[in-house]
């Protein structure tokens, strides 16, 4: 099974961070996290994948937020990894599905996204 691996430096907000935003907040803070996959991606040459399954192990800075709020960030990495064009879609037939992990490293957050295979 091939595998590629990069990592989104930072995190993402959670579902409940997002949703409290106003729209037009929302739609430029989609539009920053879509931008910083891309650019992860494409710095680490992700090259394209037909059919993957992506595994995102999510190093946040502490314990307050709910896991099921953090890994909302799968969107956004869905979204960057198709503006990348790493994947073509992010519909069933190409994304096959998601593995979370939770790790916690004060000093450096961040997202590291492994595409395997499928």
């Amino acid at each position: 099974m091939a595998t590629q691996t990069f990592t989104v430096p930072g995190r993402f907000p959670s579902l409940n961070e997002f949703y409290r935003m106003p729209p037009m907040k929302q739609n430029r803070v989609k539009q920053e996290c879509d931008e910083a996959v891309a650019w992860a991606a494409k710095g680490a040459r992700i090259h394209r994948m037909e059919r993957v399954r992506i595994r995102c192990a999510w190093f946040e800075p502490n314990r307050r937020r709910d896991l099921d709020n953090v890994c909302f960030g799968k969107k956004f990495v869905c979204d960057g990894l198709v503006k990348a064009g790493v994947l073509i879609d992010d519909k069933p037939r190409y994304v096959v599905g998601f593995v979370d992990e939770f790790a916690y490293d004060e000093e450096n957050p961040r997202i590291v996204v492994t595409l395997e295979t499928a």
